[in-house]
């Protein structure tokens, strides 16, 4: 793996065990102060800008779901970025969602976070 690939990774699995330990402060810290979220990865828009806002909404999201766990299926490098194929489970309501999250990383944190949702199961 190059510099970037192995700083993407260390970040995007940082991030990824912190969101699993519920750890809402140890997760913000692997984001930009100026991190941009897309929910939708082709938007335009960002639906949330900066680290703050994220620690935030991450921190109702933890209460509000206690069960939730994301399962890494696979990860792919392609040079600053970080592409996760994930499963995320343990909502209340039952339900297990696909994921494929886009993280643009460099030497400061994730930068850029952009959402592909599959089907819920």
């Amino acid at each position: 793996m190059t510099a970037d690939e192995t700083r993407a990774a260390k970040f995007a699995q940082s991030q990824l065990d912190a969101y699993n330990a519920r750890d809402v402060d140890a997760f913000a810290r692997c984001y930009t102060e100026d991190v941009r979220v897309f929910r939708d990865a082709f938007g335009a828009t960002p639906d949330m800008v900066g680290r703050s806002a994220l620690r935030e909404s991450y921190a109702l999201f933890f209460r509000e779901e206690p069960g939730v766990r994301c399962t890494l299926i696979g990860r792919q490098m392609i040079g600053n970025w970080a592409i996760d194929n994930e499963f995320v489970d343990g909502f209340r309501d039952g339900k297990t969602v696909r994921v494929t999250a886009i993280y643009g990383v460099d030497e400061r944190g994730i930068h850029t976070v952009r959402f592909l949702r599959g089907t819920e199961t």
